[in-house]
């Protein structure tokens, strides 16, 4: 699914940044670092760097750090940095569990990030690891730092299409733990960690890309 959606991915990511220039503060600042969570394989960290450095010109470095829960895809990572000819904005992977505690305030110790980025993750994992994304993002993102985070969602309840309520049930039955997640738990979970969650993007295939920000401290 990597290879299939990373284009439209990167596409509104390159929006995003735009959008939220002034909050994020990447251009005052002469640089754009994204922290990527479960990065798998590397497609995104290869398309999505490229996408961004085109979009803000050498002005604008972009620094992209990506990050799975063992070693086992580093090497596929890499490739697919030198594939894109990135290999100088992808940093080397580190292993990063986004479930224990205190995992943002280690990574910030290194820099702070302006984005923090993770795609078809929460749903294919217990909820904790959901919530301890949230609150290492509350920890490792600069003052009006976002968190990308896409996927397929229900809303207050309410998952559609069927295609979407058959998956989430397949999910379910492989691992009890899993699930597409509500964005109102999302939302409470954010809340909870001093962040607001600004923005539902609609994608293509039922999927969505939400925003949640560290807000600015007038």
């Amino acid at each position: 699914s990597a290879e299939r959606n990373k284009d439209v991915i990167s596409k509104v990511l390159v929006e995003v940044v735009a959008k939220y220039k002034d909050d994020t503060g990447h251009c005052q600042r002469g640089k754009l670092d994204v922290l990527e969570i479960a990065s798998g394989t590397g497609q995104h960290a290869a398309s999505a760097s490229a996408a961004l450095a085109a979009a803000l010109g050498r002005g604008v470095p972009v620094r992209w750090q990506p990050s799975d829960l063992t070693e086992e895809k580093f090497s596929s990572i890499a490739a697919w940095a030198g594939l894109g000819g990135v290999s100088e904005s992808v940093r080397k992977a580190v292993v990063i569990d986004a479930s224990t505690k205190g995992w943002g305030a280690r990574a910030r110790q290194e820099r702070e990030y302006e984005l923090l980025f993770c795609a078809n993750c929460v749903h294919i994992a217990p909820w904790n690891v959901a919530q301890g994304l949230i609150q290492g993002a509350a920890e490792v993102l600069g003052q009006g730092g976002l968190l990308c985070l896409y996927g397929p969602f229900a809303f207050d309840g309410v998952l559609s299409p069927e295609s979407n309520v058959a998956f989430d049930r397949w999910l379910k039955e492989k691992d009890p733990s899993f699930g597409i997640r509500d964005v109102a738990d999302l939302r409470a979970e954010a809340q909870r960690s001093g962040l607001q969650l600004v923005e539902a993007i609609a994608m293509p295939a039922n999927n969505y890309m939400l925003l949640v920000q560290k807000p600015l401290r007038r």
